[in-house]
């Protein structure tokens, strides 16, 4: 911090003047009593002061002039600029919706999706939901389908991508009590047991049966019985519908290998907790998985 030598103006920023000296009250334009009158009001709070002849001293202490004032719980900052003072307090700068919206995007995930719950706390619900449809219009986001955005990115072949199918079904499925699981062709290619890309994926569901588009790929929610939803929402869950799928022709031993190297230990011991559940067929297979010993 450099010196002021006497008879010079410095400005001083306090961030809490309650502690402040009275000495130190002194120095400041308008005397200690007008000081303590502002102090007393809470007008002086995070403001600027102009004093005279300050300089720091080793001890941690602000010297002012003849006299000297604990700059502790202060945190005075004295610079050779002068600056007016000014009581009003600062008006806080408040910012677009959209901007805000883009903002959080910009930090999700690139394959995310969103809702206008996923923005609640940015502004009233009717003008996130004007955002978003502003932002949709000037091509920022690109809705998957009613009430399901993405934020759409360059592709050197098909010019831009749609949304992500996987995050767009978890989305959907997020503020719901029901329990779900992918199905079908679509278990195993996630599992990596196939290649083959799913054009419609099958979603099983304790809830209501429907079918809907997300972009340009359908997906179908079919009711399943307890029994069929085993695991619902958890790996082993995934890898019990992807066993299903393929059947017992299908889960060959290098299948099995693969789902060995592929789960962790949790994922593991929920398949070895509901493998007494599953169809006799399947069992021998989920014990080789998990490293269970066959039973007799």
């Amino acid at each position: 911090m450099p010196e002021l030598d006497r008879g010079q103006t410095g400005v001083a920023q306090v961030a809490d003047p309650t502690h402040a000296a009275a000495d130190v009250a002194g120095q400041v334009i308008g005397g200690p009593k007008a000081f303590v009158r502002s102090l007393s009001a809470g007008l002086f709070r995070q403001r600027l002061f102009r004093v005279h002849a300050c300089r720091w001293v080793s001890n941690g202490d602000l010297q002012c002039g003849q006299g000297t004032g604990k700059a502790l719980n202060t945190r005075l900052a004295v610079s050779q600029k002068l600056c007016s003072i000014c009581d009003k307090p600062m008006r806080q700068i408040s910012i677009p919706v959209d901007r805000q919206v883009i903002r959080r995007v910009a930090g999700s995930a690139r394959s995310a999706s969103f809702t206008a719950f996923d923005f609640a706390g940015l502004g009233k619900p009717e003008a996130v939901r004007q955002a978003l449809r502003r932002l949709v219009a000037r091509g920022e986001l690109a809705r998957a389908r009613r009430g399901l955005y993405f934020k759409p990115r360059a592709h050197p072949i098909v010019g831009t991508t749609g949304p992500d199918t996987l995050a767009a079904i978890r989305k959907l499925m997020e503020r719901s009590a029901a329990e779900w699981q992918f199905s079908g062709a679509a278990a195993a290619n996630l599992l990596g047991l196939s290649e083959q890309v799913p054009s419609r994926w099958v979603v099983v569901t304790s809830g209501n049966p429907r079918k809907v588009r997300i972009g340009k790929t359908g997906v179908e929610f079919r009711h399943a019985a307890p029994r069929n939803l085993l695991g619902g929402g958890r790996p082993a869950g995934l890898v019990f519908q992807a066993l299903r799928y393929l059947g017992a022709r299908g889960v060959t031993p290098a299948r099995i290998s693969h789902l060995r190297g592929r789960l962790d230990k949790k994922a593991k011991k929920e398949l070895a907790d509901l493998c007494p559940f599953m169809p006799r067929w399947m069992q021998p297979a989920v014990q080789q998985i998990v490293g269970m010993k066959a039973r007799e």
